[in-house]
Formats: C-alpha cells, structure tokens, sequence
C-alpha cells in the first residue's frame, strides 16, 4: 500500500493563531512582560500575598501567551523543515522567548533568594502554585545570579538550540534510493521490520550508511552538546550530567539509579528471548538486522481511519481516553509522511488551555497504529491534568508522560488480541519486541550518555564515540545476536541523545509503571480510578508522591514486578511454535 493511500490527516493550528496576527500578539506580549518588570522593585521577601499572587498570575498569563506564540512557529517548522520562513520564524521565536523570559525572569529567581520563614508564608498562602514553588526553592543550589541566567538564555538562542534545530533540518532533509524510488527516512524505516531478511539489512545499510557518510558533522554536533552539557554541570555544581535530569524529572538520583540496577539484572530476559526469537524464526541465531522481524511473511497494513477506529475502540475502557483522543484526532493530529516532515512521532501540549497537538508519519503498519495509541496517550494525559492544575503543574515530568503513553499502547494491544484471537501469538510476541525498544534499548541509550560524556569531557575523538557505542551494544546483546560493524553509526541517529539528553530512561519508567498499572488494573477493575488519579494529577506533586497517593511504593521490588510480567510472557514464547508457511525468516 502507497502511502499516498493510506487517507492521513493533517492538523489545523488556528487554536494557536494566525499568521496575519503574529505581530500584534507579540506586542501584547511584549507589553504583559514590561508592565510586570515595572513591579520588580515591590517583589522583595515581605511582599504582601495578594500582590505576589497578582504578580505571579501575570507571570503565568504571559507564559501561556508566549507558549502559544513558540509552538506555533516549531510545528510550522516541523511540518517542512525545508522551508525558509519556518525556518526564520523558529528562530525568532527562539530570540523573542529569550528576551521576555529575561524580562520577567525575575519572578523566579526573586523567590529563590526570598528568606526561608516569608518564603513559606508565601507557599502556605498559594495553594494552586504550591508545589512549583517548593521546587523553585530545591532548584536554589544550581541556580546562578540573574545577570549570568539572562546571559545564558540569550546566547542559547544562537548557540545550543541553534544546533540542534540545525541536526534537525540536517537530518530531516536525508532522503534514500531504495528499490528505485527515493523515499523519506519514515518510508525507509518500516523496512526494518521487512519479512525479508535481505530487505531488512539493505533497510539498515541505507539508513545507518547515510549517517555514516556524514559521521564528521553529526559527531561534532553531538560532541557539542556534550560538552554544552558538561558546561551546564559544572556551572551549576550538579553532581553528575545524569543529575541534571533527574532533578528536572522531579527524581532523586538513587530513584533513577535503582530503575538502573533493576534492569542490568534482568537483561538477560531480553537476550533470552532473541534466542527463543530465532527459534520461533528457524534461524540458528539473530543478526542485528533482524531484531524487529515479524513472525508472519504477509505484513497487514491499515489506512489511517482505520487505525483511529482501532485505537478509539480500545480505549472504550476508559470513556475519557475516548472522549480527549477524539478531540485531537478531530483537528490537532498531522499524520502525512512528507519530504522535509521532522522524522519520528510526538505529542506535544504548549499549556493547559489548548488541546494538545500530536504529529507522527503514519506508513500503514502495526507500528504505526501502535505510535498512535502511543501518541494519543500523551494527549490524552495531557487533557487530564489540565481539568485541575494551572500552567505550572499540567505538564508531567518526562517519566511520568511515558506511562499513559504506553498504557495506550496496552489497551490498543489487549483489544487486538481480544479481536483476532488467531493473532494472540504474534501479538505476544510483538509485545516483547516493544518491551526490548522501550525498555531495554532506552536504558541503553542512557547508559552509552554515561560513558560517552565521560569520554567527550577527556578528550575522546570520534572514532572512540564510535568504537564505544559499538561495544556497549555487542555487551548489551551478548551471544544472543550477531551485530554488524554498521551500528556503530546507530548513535548518530537517536534524535533524544541530542535535544533532549539522558531522556531515554523515561520511556522504561513508563512502561515498567504500566505494565505495574495494567496488571492491577486487570485483578480489580476498580483500580481505574487510581489510574485517572495519576494521570490528572500531572506535575502537580512529585512522582515519588503522586504513584504513593495511589498506594504504589517506587522501590526496587515494584520496578521487578514490571520484568516479572516479561518473564511470564518470554514463558508463553518458549512454548509457541510458528507454522512454517506463516513464519518469516
């Protein structure tokens, strides 16, 4: 099936504004920021509560407004980033925000420095914003003086996010000749999951190859933000280059340490279950090229109605699911696979008064229907949280939105199986391939980060990045699969490591916590309301304290219980067996 035929979507950015009014929306904008600077001199620790309730109001009204000013330029931007006038209105999105948000920088940095004894009064008496400012006051100690927070904002506007916008326009513009027609990076990488061998490994030489040709520019771009990383650390005297997101995903170092030690322990599970893998696919052992194969030599494809369908089926559990996914598909979802399209999937929510929005590039397969599951997920967290929290608390930290995220996608799969019961095998069997590329292949991304920001501090050159990156993932597969010296290009090609580092452990937090949430969910249906709990109350607590409030305890023995239920379904593995005609190899 072409993708021209797969009937997708595409979004309508009026909810954000219009091109003809950018301007006069920026000089409201511009005014809001002067008009609460001129109140800095009365924004000292005695300020009085109902003054500083009125500044910080302002100060999340202009937020909200200039929020919708930047998401408008980017997903311009995103939906062709080839073209030249996106191109110029992200970057001057990029100096506006810049320039206001040092305007009225002051807010925070004020009450940062506010003694201990007012500072409390004054988040006793501001209940709707109180856990965002107890985490203004944790984030003191790595905060710098505001002429050095101004200094830094301005010169990230042409400095790191002027690079990795750059990676982005860089790689998005790769197009590839494969079996004589020139396609898009999205067209190329569904043929990884190829149901022949042959194709699979041409997919990954094409793919991997281009980056390899341009492994100089990519690397030092990576280099760059390492060390742009590095720089961020030291500054502000954080312990580690990890600890700089975990402080930002609201986690303790040793919470994200044990998530790590869990999981060293059990990657057995996964080279496991490539071993049982190949079995099942009549090969005496895996190559690299083949850790996505599908068990079935006909691939079904769907057109993107029908994938909606699907998906809003499964989600009838929860009528709010179905009620806020509706919503964004209606007119907030850009699904059309382009030349110039930002690659990959996401879901994006400026603030807590618009609908979020959602862009994928949907190419007809399984995987693109699950992406949508996925995608939807974070919308539909998104709308949640937004019933209850203001601006500064709607938005979930990076590891929490990856868990109604993935808890879509386990609807979207247990309805599937409920569907076509004569689909139950490759369906499990499916559900471990995305448990190895949520979980495992996640958690080492972050742990290659570890390495190679130490290896980039001391000096290390490309070809040692590369030779690292190729070792680490030969340790991580051990004898289970065979993997070719191409994939020491791979890390050129995650997106994340670049504009959003060590963000990778999110994504096996969130499923490890679905996987928690579903298995309740199942034993006692009455569970439901715990799980609308956790998503509505957004960023509004840690997790820490969100997850006990629903009478789950974030310690070693509850992130097993996750790998447990993969043991239980690699068990179900070891007893199928695939019917020859049926099975690719």
């Amino acid at each position: 099936m072409e993708v021209k035929d797969l009937e997708n979507t595409q979004w309508d950015l009026l909810d954000l504004g219009k091109e003809e009014t950018l301007e006069e929306d920026l000089a409201t904008i511009k005014k809001l920021a002067s008009e609460i600077e001129s109140q800095k001199k009365d924004y000292v620790s005695a300020i009085s509560m109902e003054k500083f309730r009125e500044i910080f109001k302002h100060y999340e009204d202009i937020l909200v407004a200039l929020s919708q000013f930047t998401t408008y330029a980017y997903l311009k931007f995103y939906k062709n980033t080839a073209d030249a006038r996106a191109q110029a209105l992200t970057a001057k999105a990029d100096q506006i925000e810049a320039e206001i948000k040092n305007k009225i920088l002051f807010v925070e940095l004020g009450f940062k420095e506010f003694d201990d004894k007012n500072a409390q009064r004054l988040i006793s008496a501001s209940l709707p914003y109180q856990h965002y400012l107890e985490r203004l006051r944790e984030l003191k100690p790595f905060t710098l003086k505001e002429d050095v927070e101004q200094a830094i904002n301005i010169k990230d506007t042409t400095g790191i996010s002027a690079l990795i916008s750059l990676y982005e326009v860089f790689t998005s513009d790769f197009m590839f000749d494969f079996e004589g027609k020139k396609i898009t990076k999205e067209e190329l990488v569904k043929f990884v999951r190829d149901p022949l061998p042959e194709k699979r490994e041409m997919a990954y030489q094409n793919l991997l190859g281009r980056y390899q040709q341009n492994k100089n520019t990519l690397s030092l771009m990576y280099q760059t933000v390492a060390n742009n990383w590095k720089n961020e650390m030291e500054l502000r005297k954080y312990p580690s280059p990890l600890s700089i997101r975990n402080k930002r995903n609201d986690l303790y170092d040793q919470d994200v340490e044990v998530l790590l030690k869990v999981f060293k322990k059990n990657i057995s599970l996964f080279q496991d279950y490539f071993k049982e893998k190949a079995r099942l696919l009549s090969m005496k052992k895996l190559r690299r090229f083949d850790l996505y194969a599908p068990f079935r030599k006909t691939v079904k494809h769907y057109t993107f109605p029908q994938a909606k369908e699907m998906v809003l089926a499964s989600f009838q559990p929860f009528p709010e699911f179905v009620q806020y996914a509706s919503a964004i598909i209606e007119n907030h979802l850009d699904s059309e696979p382009n030349p110039g399209k930002r690659g990959g999937a996401f879901c994006h929510y400026p603030n807590h008064i618009t609908k979020p929005y959602v862009m994928m590039n949907f190419v007809g397969d399984v995987n693109s229907v699950r992406t949508l599951a996925h995608e939807l997920g974070h919308g539909i967290h998104a709308m949640l949280s937004s019933q209850k929290n203001n601006y500064f608390h709607y938005d979930p930290v990076l590891p929490m939105a990856e868990t109604a995220s993935t808890f879509g996608e386990m609807l979207l799969l247990d309805f599937m199986k409920k569907q076509s019961p004569e689909l139950i095998q490759e369906l499990t069997l499916g559900q471990l391939d995305d448990a190895y590329a949520t979980i495992a292949r996640q958690f080492h991304f972050v742990l290659f980060e570890k390495e190679a920001h130490e290896l980039i501090k001391n000096g290390g050159s490309r070809e040692d990045l590369e030779h690292l990156y190729l070792k680490m993932l030969r340790e991580h597969l051990g004898d289970a699969v065979d993997v070719d010296d191409i994939f020491k290009y791979e890390y050129l090609y995650i997106p994340h490591i670049y504009h959003t580092p060590f963000y990778c452990y999110a994504y096996g937090f969130g499923l490890l916590l679905s996987l928690g949430l579903y298995t309740r969910y199942l034993k006692d249906p009455s569970f439901k309301k715990n799980i609308i709990q956790i998503f509505s109350a957004g960023g509004n607590d840690t997790p820490r304290n969100i997850l006990k409030k629903a009478g789950i305890d974030m310690d070693e023995e509850f992130w097993q219980s996750g790998f447990d239920c993969l043991q239980e379904l690699l068990k179900e593995a070891r007893n199928y067996r695939l019917d020859a005609a049926e099975s690719s190899p």
